[in-house]
């Protein structure tokens, strides 16, 4: 499957960011809604960073956060490609829209999974309890059957 975003890539203008910011990262972290320890992590390379953190920050940062160049830098591939000429037939709207399309099907995929996991859950039989056994310290026992 291929690769849409490079996430190596979006951690170091991540980095960027949080610099350019001005707050330290532990006051970008709380603003974000993100634990500190988890976006350490992510600065320092140990953690790769997830869609989770990705939408934190964009959502708590809008003005210093552009979606596109956090995800897809600056000077993309794909926009350096169609602003160039390299592939004339494909625009960079083309291939957005292509991008877009490849994404809305995986979202449509799982989005068709959780929906047949719920109903797989909704036609399990709930459990009941049908008998209760106490242990008596004398080694004992009694055993209670439930009524309905």
């Amino acid at each position: 499957m291929a690769e849409f975003l490079n996430l190596d890539e979006i951690t170091k203008r991540l980095k960027r960011i949080v610099e350019q910011s001005g707050l330290s990262a532990k006051d970008f972290a709380l603003g974000a809604g993100i634990p500190q320890a988890t976006l350490s992590q992510i600065l320092n390379e140990k953690q790769q960073i997830n869609v989770s953190t990705i939408n934190k920050v964009i959502e708590h940062y809008p003005d210093l956060v552009n979606p596109h160049e956090l995800l897809f830098g600056e000077g993309s591939a794909h926009q350096e490609s169609a602003e160039s000429g390299l592939f004339p037939s494909i625009g960079l709207a083309e291939t957005s829209d292509k991008t877009v399309d490849a994404l809305q099907a995986t979202l449509l995929a799982q989005s068709e999974e959780i929906t047949r996991l719920k109903s797989e859950l909704a036609q399990r039989q709930a459990k009941t309890i049908d008998h209760i056994t106490v242990f008596f310290t004398d080694n004992s026992f009694m055993t209670f059957h439930c009524e309905d």
